[in-house]
């Protein structure tokens, strides 16, 4: 079994072998960032940007489709939605597949003190 995360449009993670989850921004082996969702009666898709190391490429993945960041298979799931406030929100569900070497943290996590 796999982590699975959910991000939304302008939020994504990192991921690497030595990334160092105090300074992931200079430490990570690949930056994906979801650029924007699509949620329609007859497709689902991720519009996401990837970095690594060679530099930056888009990507789009329907749902099931997979996406390999060297040793980290991501597999978009689906896409939820859900009522805050009124108002409606969209999120791409992701299942990722890594070794135990393998770190993965979101763009936005807090960082401890």
């Amino acid at each position: 079994m796999g982590l699975c995360i959910t991000r939304g449009v302008g939020t994504g993670w990192y991921g690497g072998v030595n990334l160092d989850t105090q300074i992931p921004e200079t430490t990570f082996d690949h930056k994906v960032f979801v650029k924007r969702i699509r949620d329609s009666k007859r497709r689902q898709e991720v519009f996401l940007n990837i970095e690594d190391k060679d530099g930056e490429t888009a990507q789009v993945l329907e749902v099931d489709e997979t996406l390999v960041l060297g040793t980290c298979v991501v597999r978009f799931l689906e896409v939820q939605s859900f009522y805050e406030n009124g108002q409606r929100l969209i999120q791409a569900r992701f299942l990722m597949e890594a070794p135990k070497d393998y770190a993965i943290i979101r763009n936005n996590a807090r960082k401890r003190q």
